[in-house]
């Protein structure tokens, strides 16, 4: 069995798009069993939203993209959004420079590993939010 890693939308979209840390993205995706939080799919979404409407992206591509971003969220184990991870999420927004959907992450991988008691790496292409998780106590790897 795979051990479990914590994938940030920020790296789970390099699986997609080629670009800096894609292949470091790959490979932890072939090494491990991703976790994320419900709201992948949501982000996942938006940010291929913006680089069609910012035209990085043809609309066959946005649209090639978004279909398989949405059929692949089933493989990944995906922590849902609840009050519980909402009061997580607003206590991290409190005590760090993290902004909400990054505290929502944060607060997922947490609650993961206090539910399993599995060390869980946390990967991120986001610096502020690597910062606010490793504030939280998380071991943080940063995809550049």
């Amino acid at each position: 069995m795979k051990p479990y890693i914590y994938f940030d939308t920020s790296v789970w979209l390099k699986l997609y798009i080629s670009e800096a840390g894609s292949a470091q993205a790959a490979e932890l995706a072939s090494a491990y069993q991703i976790v994320s939080s419900s709201i992948i799919l949501t982000e996942s979404q938006s940010a291929l939203k913006r680089r069609h409407t910012n035209r990085e992206l043809s609309k066959t591509q946005f649209t090639r993209l978004v279909k398989q971003v949405t059929t692949d969220i089933a493989s990944i184990n995906s922590m849902p959004l609840n009050s519980q991870s909402l009061s997580e999420a607003g206590k991290i927004v409190l005590e760090t420079p993290s902004g909400t959907l990054d505290a929502l992450h944060i607060a997922a991988a947490l609650l993961f590993q206090n539910m399993t008691t599995l060390a869980l790496p946390f990967v991120t292409a986001d610096k502020r939010q690597a910062q606010s998780a490793e504030q939280v106590g998380l071991k943080v790897l940063v995809v550049e």
